[in-house]
């Protein structure tokens, strides 16, 4: 009796999602592989977090004893333990290391070209080269997944500032905001409303 009690108890915690839940923004829930299904996933609320059930649907379950999901140690940890699963900003897009044999293990964005990614290649004369990829059919690059996956999937992972947005008119009557390219070498300065070049560029977000 105590046994089916507990397991009351237990089930009584746990609750099925199916709709858009609140994660983390440099994360995406998912149970589409199996790495996906062996992953638990961060909620904004870290007194919770998702894992997928035999049916491949989330579950967000609870932590006990006024603990927090730790996602890099994928457990519930004590508050003075626990460290947010994303940075609170997008950090800057990282740029290529092609230098040790480490490297070949890292897939790299590329600025702007989100259905490509870089990774480091043995080169024909010796050493490593970064080699552009396409990833297939429809999918886009995600730098925190280390891998293409759907559009539905994805997430930004950095910040790109060799591009802007600008408002053009639509013919719908609204206004939409259309990403355009600065010129090579050059970062968009938001102060100035201008590409600059990096010399002269200053992060107005500070």
């Amino acid at each position: 009796m105590a046994a089916l009690q507990l397991a009351f108890l237990l089930l009584s915690g746990l609750t099925l999602i199916r709709s858009q839940v609140q994660h983390p923004w440099c994360v995406n829930p998912d149970c589409s592989t199996a790495s996906d299904r062996n992953t638990l996933w961060p909620l904004e609320d870290a007194n919770f977090f998702l894992r997928c059930d035999g049916n491949w649907d989330l579950l967000k379950t609870p932590c006990f004893d006024k603990q927090l999901f730790h996602f890099r140690l994928q457990r519930c940890v004590p508050p003075a333990d626990w460290e947010p699963a994303c940075p609170e900003e997008l950090p800057e897009c990282p740029e290529v290391v092609c230098q040790s044999p480490a490297d070949q293990r890292v897939l790299w964005p590329v600025a702007m070209l989100t259905r490509y990614f870089v990774r480091c290649m043995p080169g024909p004369s010796g050493g490593m080269v970064p080699t552009m990829v396409p990833c297939e059919g429809d999918t886009l690059f995600s730098w925190t997944r280390q891998g293409c996956v759907s559009a539905d999937n994805w997430v930004k992972s950095c910040d790109d500032w060799t591009m802007y947005y600008q408002c053009v008119p639509h013919a719908s009557g609204f206004w939409l905001p259309l990403e355009r390219d600065c010129a090579a070498g050059t970062v968009f300065h938001f102060g100035m409303q201008q590409c600059v070049f990096p010399v002269e560029w200053q992060d107005f977000c500070l």
